[in-house]
C-alpha cells in the first residue's frame, strides 16, 4: 500500500498537480419524468398501462468538492475533481388515475400516491480550466453523477385515504446522469478562488420500484404497476476553492 501512495505522490508531482478542496452550495432544478407500468382491472379484465408524469424536484444543495489540477500552459489548465452534495428535496403527487379513460368503469388503479425525493450525490468529474485573463478563468468539463433517488408508491383504498401495508413499496437507488458543464472561476489569491457551474443533467431512465400493489384481491386480478425514473434539468454551483 505504501509502495502505491508513494507511486501516486510521484506521478502527481511529475505532472505538476496543485490539490485543492472546497465547499459549495447551490440549486438543483430537475425535472423528473416518472413512468409507471403494469396492469389495471377493467372490466372483469387486465388491462395494460403507461403513465407518464413530471415532478419538479427544485431544491438547494450543499456540499464539498476536491480534485487536481495541471498546469499545462499559461492558458489551459486540466483538472479532476470529486464531489459530494446533499439536497433532501421531497415532491409528492396524490390522487392519481392511470387508466383515466375507465373512469365510468371503475378501474381499481385510480387514487394513486407517488413521492420522489433526491437526497445524496455523488460526482466525477473531467475539466479544463481556460485562462482570460490574469484572474479570471472559463470552465468546460463533463461530469459524471450517481444521485440516490428514493420513490414511494402506494394505492389508496376507496375514498377514506387508507393505504394498505401491502399496496405501499418505499424503494431507492442510485441513478446515474451525465452533466456537460461551463462556468467561470476567478482567483481572489494564489489560494484562495470563487467559481460558479451550470450544468445540463441528463440521467438514465431507471426502475426503482418493480411492484407496490401486494393485496392478494388486486394480485389474483393482474394488478400492478411499477415505478421508474428519468431526471433531466439544470444545476448550478457556486464554490468557495483553496489551493495548495
Amino acid at each position: 500500500m505504501k509502495k502505491v501512495i508513494a507511486c501516486v505522490y510521484i506521478t502527481l508531482s511529475i505532472v505538476n498537480a496543485k490539490p485543492y478542496l472546497g465547499g459549495q452550495v447551490g440549486i438543483s432544478l430537475l425535472n423528473n419524468a416518472i413512468l409507471v407500468k403494469g396492469n389495471d382491472y377493467i372490466n372483469n379484465k387486465a388491462y395494460p398501462i403507461s403513465k407518464e408524469f413530471f415532478f419538479k424536484t427544485d431544491a438547494l444543495i450543499v456540499g464539498i468538492i476536491g480534485g487536481y489540477s495541471f498546469e499545462k500552459s499559461s492558458v489551459f489548465e486540466p483538472f479532476i475533481e470529486v464531489d459530494y452534495s446533499y439536497s433532501g428535496s421531497k415532491k409528492t403527487k396524490s390522487n392519481l388515475d392511470y387508466y383515466e379513460d375507465a373512469a365510468d368503469s371503475g378501474n381499481d388503479l385510480r387514487n394513486e400516491r407517488i413521492s420522489a425525493s433526491l437526497n445524496h450525490s455523488v460526482g466525477f468529474m473531467l475539466g479544463i480550466n481556460v485562462s482570460l485573463t490574469e484572474n479570471l478563468s472559463g470552465i468546460l468539463g463533463l461530469r459524471f453523477v450517481m444521485n440516490q433517488v428514493e420513490i414511494k408508491g402506494a394505492h389508496v383504498t376507496g375514498t377514506t385515504g387508507l393505504i394498505r401495508s401491502d399496496n405501499s413499496k418505499n424503494e431507492k437507488a442510485f441513478v446515474f446522469g451525465v452533466e456537460p458543464t461551463i462556468g467561470a472561476k476567478y482567483d481572489f489569491t494564489n489560494n484562495i478562488s470563487g467559481r460558479i457551474t451550470v450544468g445540463y443533467h441528463v440521467g438514465q431512465k431507471k426502475r426503482i420500484v418493480s411492484n407496490y400493489i401486494s393485496q392478494p384481491i388486486l394480485t389474483n386480478d393482474g394488478v400492478n404497476a411499477s415505478v421508474s425514473v428519468k431526471p433531466r434539468g439544470v444545476v448550478i454551483k457556486t464554490a468557495l476553492i483553496w489551493n495548495f
